[in-house]
């Protein structure tokens, strides 16, 4: 399983040799110029948001949009059934994009954390912590990528769909701000977003509270419950697949 997943890995690190490097050029440059203009006006006790918050924009966002857009191109040309008949699972092969993308994230996610720690005086208290939300990030992004795939599957729609979700999970969920910023009749709407799990997990986990862990697990459990629904989406794409193939054999 482990020798499946490097091999997967590599793979999809070899097929972005392409656009690495610009990619890794504006993700340095983007949280930095990002983060130092905040710096100037945002308060002390909303700077630790700032951070949390860029993290989830690389870490969620830019996860599930490249899982969503990878899977979606993959079904389009037919090479994914090929990778399922080959006995991979799917839940894998989206954890192996996931990775692929994490691993071009390391520099700004590094960045981010240095720009935090020298010029916002934060401290990061608890490694475990900060792992534990990060591992919970990687899930539950290539899960929820892996499912707008699955669900749309035509490639142009996905990167249309996954592009405004992006948008909306980062502006519309208590991202860049705590989660008490939204009126108490709207908040419970914002538990049904991915990204407010990811940015609350990271948020607690860079103070160093353990709260960060029930966030976490909220975050596996999402995870859960969009594999299950991916599941039946699976039997019924390959339901249509048969019967698809029955009706050309008629004709």
């Amino acid at each position: 399983m482990l020798r499946e997943i490097l091999y997967i890995v590599v793979m999809q690190i070899k097929g972005a040799k392409s656009y690495a490097l610009g990619y890794v050029f504006f993700s340095l440059l983007f949280p930095l110029g990002f983060m130092l203009v905040f710096a100037s006006f945002v308060s002390n006790s909303y700077r630790l948001y700032i951070i949390s918050g860029t993290l989830t924009a690389y870490l969620f966002i830019s996860t599930f949009t490249a899982v969503a857009n990878n899977l979606a191109n993959e079904i389009e040309s037919g090479r994914f059934s090929l990778i399922l008949d080959a006995g991979v699972r799917k839940e894998l092969y989206s954890i192996s994009i996931a990775l692929s993308q994490i691993i071009l994230d390391i520099m700004p996610i590094l960045t981010i954390l240095t720009i935090g720690v020298l010029i916002y005086n934060i401290q990061l208290k608890s490694i475990p912590l900060i792992i534990i939300a990060l591992s919970s990030s990687i899930a539950l992004s290539s899960i929820f990528g892996m499912t707008l795939a699955s669900v749309i599957k035509n490639p142009y729609e996905v990167s249309q769909y996954s592009n405004v979700l992006g948008f909306a999970l980062t502006f519309f969920a208590p991202v860049y701000y705590p989660l008490s910023f939204i009126p108490l009749p709207y908040r419970y709407l914002v538990f049904l977003e991915p990204s407010t799990y990811v940015s609350q997990s990271i948020y607690y986990s860079l103070e160093g509270n353990a709260y960060s862990l029930l966030w976490s697990l909220g975050a596996v459990m999402i995870s859960f419950l969009l594999t299950i629904i991916n599941k039946r989406s699976q039997r019924l794409y390959r339901r249509n697949l048969i019967i698809k193939d029955e009706s050309s054999v008629h004709l």
